[in-house]
């Protein structure tokens, strides 16, 4: 029974293999077609913009919270106790309203950035798929997962090449 399973074995991999080296493989450079996208930088200065009050407003907070521990720090010896502690109380409830308000647009930032990239990411498959297609190639392969490669089977730039001739 061992004998017939190693056999069974063998010879699905020898199937496999010559199955495979009939596919015609392309290799493609994601990362690199999605640094050079010019997309990329709009996509940067649309977040940047969406999110510039928020961050605007998370400045104006920080210097507040500032100012007050400035003034607890060097004025807080010669403040009544009531106006100290009411001083101190402040400080608490702007460090704490400040601390969820970074870390909520820190998250919101982050999934933004992710839906864009993701975005990015589908319109390059697309892409890859149409050329793949076209080329008659059946497998593809990121460029970084291989050790050797033709030129010819590498397809990075004419993915790019259709992202820069949008423009």
């Amino acid at each position: 029974m061992k004998k017939f399973l190693k056999v069974g074995l063998i010879a699905a991999t020898i199937m496999s293999s010559s199955a495979f080296a009939a596919d015609k493989l392309g290799v493609v450079n994601i990362a690199y077609v999605f640094q050079n996208m010019p997309e990329r930088a709009e996509i940067a200065k649309q977040l940047e913009a969406e999110f510039k009050p928020r961050a605007e407003m998370l400045q104006k907070m920080e210097k507040e919270l500032q100012d007050k521990l400035k003034k607890i720090n060097t004025e807080g010896d010669k403040m009544k106790d009531a106006d100290r502690e009411k001083l101190a109380n402040e400080i608490k409830a702007l460090s704490e309203k400040f601390s969820t308000e970074a870390q909520t647009f820190q998250k919101d930032n982050q999934d933004r950035e992710a839906v864009k990239r993701n975005e990015m990411l589908e319109k390059i498959q697309a892409e890859v798929k149409a050329i793949s297609e076209k080329e008659g190639f059946t497998v593809v392969v990121d460029s970084t997962t291989v050790t050797y490669r033709t030129d010819a089977s590498d397809i990075t730039e004419r993915v790019l090449e259709k992202f820069t001739k949008a423009k």
